[in-house]
């Protein structure tokens, strides 16, 4: 019986499965909801072709791109979402968003409404809002680029609403018993302020105005003359009960509770919440335990009174491992410092966690195996570390000194010359008293100039307390000499000197580290290696030769190996820094200036303490994928080559060998195209990019960001323009359009501004991202290549006593690589037997040599003027350095 019963909940449950997969009427029951889809998991929801009819919510941070939402309402209940092209919509942003950004961009659909209601900040920019209702104490809302704003109703107190340049405003109004509001930048038509008092700054324009008072904070604004307008007197600190006053290393720091007393030269006072908008915080030192005094800075005036605040170490488990870290990292202990970091960040996962784990895995990133493979498979570099520590410490870099060959002077005692020897002292510099020397007579008992002297001796070219001796190791000129110094010897001895016609060869102090190469058999025999060693010591200049060397020797069939291993580079740790960077939230860290230089970021965020966030941790993460994008452009095009025929360079050769190199190195494959799809990642991987760039410039100019505002100012004099031309140059790669690169210095008129006509030139990126596009570029004879080759004439002649020199250049000549050498030289030699017997005919005796030289690939116009519109070029080849070959007849030397 119980074997009866369980299959009749089998049947059951089948009849359920068949009935849901039946397509009838119940397939509703199966519909995501709007809510469901937004809150999937998914980092980026495209709702792109759908409408919906229906309220929804998001619940955590997420990019939701492409929405028409049909005249609903979405409740946002979580910090760090970006809404991309959103329309017909009411976005409530809900008073459970305590931190974060809600991040509103592109969206011009009609009838995009806002309702403040939580969040400390949110963003607008590029935008078309019918109205932003603002409706939570302190609010922040911040119009960026073409942002426009039909209405702005303010209903509760302190909100501070920003913008740039190019943002503009309707109609602002205060709702009445709102008590202040700032404006900051941007331009607003009309302004109802009620019973406020309207702080504005930052370079605002109102057109119109009607009640409030304001107060002006920079001489920036245009505000009209009828308004009232009073000064701050003074500003009094105010704390209640809530105030935070003990933190932890790496907290940020925590306005709640703190407020400013305001009195105005008009009798008047008002009390406002302290911000991170509004107000600067000074002394605050949040990077080290202890305790400190901190004050505060209220849009530009001085607040009277601070705050004791104490520092501790974190009783936390994540705090006490990230600490730890630090410690180690400090004392060179790199991998086990990360390894401390990465235990924290496996504890606990938060913005802190991420952020160290992050700088971390790209610090690591440079002893990737990946790395590694490239740097020995690719450069033959035998020595390369495992670890960060060795990396970072430098104990495996060798050192290669310049080497420098110096004239040998003969100096000889002879009466009619102006030259002494003296003895003395040498310096580098020219003080009182000292004397220009011309010779040195060095250890090894040869003569040499001071000039080469100096380059060795950190610029000794002058001694002090000099005198007059016969066996002086320096030698000066006698009227140079103080008269003091002429009188030590009545009837002193004059000398001469002159190049002997010979030189050695020297090791300078002064040399520079480098990594230990592999040094490849044919290298070591070539005749250029064995005239780089000093007394077989490897010099600065045998390191070039090592550099080629290794890169013929690893890479004999071009450079595809190469490109593709570089983009492995890019792979796991990068990913996953960039994954922790998305998660974190806009808000910052403190780090230390002692971790950004253990781990030898200072060249990115400098060299003391610094908060770092979101946004300033994705620039250095955009910058990466742009050079992620230009290989995956490069990794396209097949870059194979017979690379090892340049071997032969090393070695003194005669140059008809020469045509054989360029031969043997250009294949026919060179530039074609190798791998399509790579050009789309390039494509998308240049937009993320730049995607990461806009959202965290915005981010750091706007108001959310804790940069003073003096930094901001500053930033957007010449972000807005750098803004301006990445959403230019995102627009042309989207729509395959040309991108103009302006003529004038875009920061001097002070705008992105550019045009075909006033361009100096434009790239064309629909055949710029195009598979294939620059192989046409070479022009080809089949699959060869064209070479061009040009043939320079010296000859002298002589008729009836007169002769003279000429030189004369043949008309350029094309050939397909690979070439027949013989047959072009041939070719070329007739040419220039058939020029010169044209003056043979006349009655001239000459003489000539000739010199064919190959001097590049042939280059389609067309392709290139399509491809670069507006620029002009002298040549149409891509150089090669000359190679080619040599004819003569026996007569000429």
């Amino acid at each position: 019986m119980k074997r009866f019963k369980w299959l009749l909940v089998v049947a059951a449950i089948s009849l359920v499965a068949v009935s849901c997969s039946s397509g009838g009427d119940d397939d509703d029951d199966d519909r995501v909801s709007l809510t469901q889809q937004i809150n999937g998991g998914e980092n980026v929801v495209d709702l792109s072709g759908q409408k919906f009819s229906e309220d929804a919510s998001v619940n955590s941070g997420v990019v939701i791109k492409n929405g028409d939402f049909g005249g609903k309402t979405l409740t946002v209940n979580s910090g760090d979402v970006v809404l991309d092209n959103v329309q017909n919509v009411t976005l409530v942003i809900s008073e459970s968003v305590t931190s974060g950004t809600v991040t509103i961009k592109n969206s011009n659909g009609t009838s995009v409404s806002i309702v403040v209601k939580g969040g400390s900040s949110i963003t607008i920019w590029d935008s078309a809002i019918t109205n932003v209702s603002v409706e939570k104490e302190n609010a922040t809302v911040e119009l960026s680029g073409d942002t426009k704003v039909t209405n702005v109703d303010v209903k509760e107190e302190g909100a501070n609403i920003s913008g740039d340049s190019s943002s503009s405003i309707g109609n602002l109004s205060v709702d009445s018993g709102v008590k202040n509001v700032g404006i900051d930048g941007g331009k607003v038509d009309s302004v109802s302020a009620g019973d406020a008092v309207v702080t504005v700054g930052g370079g605002v324009e109102i057109s119109d105005m009607t009640g409030g008072k304001v107060v002006v904070t920079d001489d920036t604004v245009k505000i009209p003359e009828k308004v009232t307008k009073i000064e701050i007197t003074s500003v009094s600190l105010e704390k209640d009960s809530s105030v935070k006053t003990e933190y932890e290393i790496g907290d940020a720091f925590d306005f709640t509770g703190l407020s400013a007393k305001i009195k105005y030269n008009d009798g008047s006072e008002s009390k406002v919440s302290l911000t991170k908008v509004n107000a600067t915080v000074v002394g605050f030192k949040a990077g080290e335990a202890g305790s400190c005094t901190v004050t505060f800075i209220y849009k530009g005036k001085d607040v009277d009174g601070s705050l004791s605040v104490t520092v501790k170490v974190s009783s936390k488990e994540y705090k006490r491992l990230l600490e730890e870290g630090v410690e180690l990292l400090i004392n060179q202990q790199y991998d086990e410092g990360i390894a401390k970091i990465r235990a924290a960040y496996e504890k606990e996962q938060n913005d802190e966690t991420k952020m160290y784990y992050a700088l971390s895995e790209l610090a690591l990133i440079s002893t990737d195996e990946s790395v590694a493979n490239i740097v020995r498979n690719n450069f033959g570099i035998t020595n390369y570390p495992a670890t960060l520590n060795a990396l970072i410490n430098g104990e495996w870099l060798k050192e290669y000194k310049r080497s420098r060959k110096l004239n040998i002077y003969e100096i000889q005692e002879y009466s009619y010359t102006n030259y002494v020897r003296v003895s003395g002292d040498e310096c580098s510099y020219d003080t009182e008293g000292s004397v220009n020397f011309y010779c040195i007579l060095d250890s090894d008992g040869d003569w040499i100039d001071s000039w080469n002297y100096a380059d060795y001796c950190n610029g000794c070219q002058y001694i002090t307390n000099v005198k007059l001796d016969e066996n002086g190791k320096y030698l000066v000129y006698y009227n140079n000499l103080p008269y003091s110094i002429k009188n030590q010897v009545s009837d002193p001895k004059f000398y001469s000197y002159s190049w002997s016609g010979n030189y050695k060869t020297i090791l300078v102090d002064r040399g520079s580290r480098a990594p230990a190469f592999a040094l490849p058999e044919w290298l070591k025999d070539s005749d250029r290696y064995k005239d780089s060693l000093v007394k077989s010591t490897q010099t600065a200049y045998s390191l070039q030769l090592l550099i080629y060397g290794n890169l013929i020797d690893c890479n004999p069939k071009g450079a595809n190996e190469l490109i593709d291993s570089i983009l492995k580079v890019f792979g796991d740790k990068f990913e996953n820094a960039k994954n922790l960077a998305s998660s974190i939230s806009a808000s910052s860290v403190t780090v230390p200036s002692k971790v950004i230089t253990a781990l030898c970021l200072e060249d990115v965020f400098g060299d003391s303490s610094v908060r770092i966030g979101k946004a300033e941790l994705n620039v250095l993460i955009s910058a990466m994928q742009i050079l992620k994008g230009t290989f995956q452009w490069i990794s396209s095009y097949d870059l194979s080559a017979n690379v090892s025929s340049l071997k032969t360079l090393f070695n003194e050769v005669n140059d008809d060998d020469e045509f054989e190199k360029i031969r043997n190195l250009l294949t026919g494959k060179m530039f074609a195209v190798r791998d399509a799809s790579a050009m789309a990642s390039s494509k998308q991987t240049f937009l993320d990019a730049i995607d990461l760039l806009e959202t965290s410039y915005n981010y750091l100019a706007g108001t959310s960001s804790e940069y003073p505002q003096a930094a901001k100012d500053e930033l957007k004099k010449y972000g807005n323009i750098l803004l301006a031309a990445e959403k230019d140059l995102k627009s042309c790669i989207t729509n395959g359009t040309v991108f103009y690169i302006p003529s004038e210095n875009p920061f001097d008129s002070g705008a992105w501004e550019v045009s075909a006509d006033g361009a100096l030139f434009g790239i064309d990126m629909g055949k710029f991202f195009e598979p294939g596009y620059f192989s046409n570029v070479i022009e080809r004879s089949g699959s060869a290549l064209k070479i061009v080759t040009r043939t320079e004439i010296y000859y002298d002649m002589s008729k009836n006593g007169e002769r003279y020199s000429e030189t004369k250049y043949l008309d350029e000549s094309e050939v397909t690589a690979p070439m027949n050498c013989e047959g072009v030289l041939a070719a070329e030699e007739a040419k220039a037997e058939a020029f010169i017997n044209q003056y043979k005919d006349d009655g001239y005796s000459v003489n000539y040599v000739a010199y064919n030289t190959i001097i590049g690939m042939k280059i389609n116009e067309d392709v290139l003027n399509n491809l670069l519109p507006g620029m002009s070029f002298d040549r149409t080849i891509l150089p090669f350095v000359g190679m080619g070959g040599s004819f003569s007849n026996s007569e000429f030397e």
